[in-house]
């Protein structure tokens, strides 16, 4: 039951944030230069993905799950923050 409830809290969270990033995306590029922005984005993500999984298995398992939720709060209220302005 915690299981499906940090998965629920953590898909939901995660699917309005990519929403957002995706509708502001294009704005970010310079005009001409979409298709090399999306290449680097493209190459960054996955990057990043495989860099940050060990990253949060190590915190998992030397301080358990409750850092992760409030590392994740902070980065996504400091993304928030970013994309209001």
């Amino acid at each position: 039951m915690t299981y499906l409830l940090f998965s629920s809290i953590l898909t939901a969270t995660s699917s309005i944030y990519q929403i957002a990033y995706q509708s502001l995306y294009p704005h970010l590029i310079p005009s001409g230069f979409a298709q090399k922005g999306y290449t680097i984005s493209s190459l960054i993500c996955p990057t990043v993905t495989i860099i940050v999984s060990p990253i949060a298995s190590f915190l998992y398992t030397k301080t358990g799950i409750i850092p992760i939720f409030f590392i994740y709060a902070l980065l996504l209220w400091t993304a928030s923050l970013l994309n209001i302005s």
